[in-house]
């Protein structure tokens, strides 16, 4: 999946937390070491930003893993 393509990645819609939590995975840093390479001052463009590929789950089992932490959540509240 390509980072620019936020329509097949629709939970992070209006929401900075996720595209945060990818931006500090080793995958990320590797492949901005390795696009950083062609000057002295270490730094990523948008192309190269855009061009970031992740996996990420599709929509229905994005809501299917929210639905079981929601129930675990409630599970974990219930027996406090």
């Amino acid at each position: 999946m390509k980072w620019g393509n936020s329509e097949r990645f629709l939970s992070l819609r209006g929401s900075f937390d996720a595209y945060f939590g990818i931006l500090q995975t080793k995958a990320f840093f590797d492949y901005s070491v390795s696009v950083s390479m062609r000057s002295g001052m270490p730094k990523i463009n948008r192309d190269e930003l855009n061009a970031f590929e992740f996996l990420a789950p599709n929509e229905s089992e994005q809501r299917a893993i929210g639905d079981i932490l929601l129930k675990l959540d409630d599970l974990i509240t219930l027996h406090q």
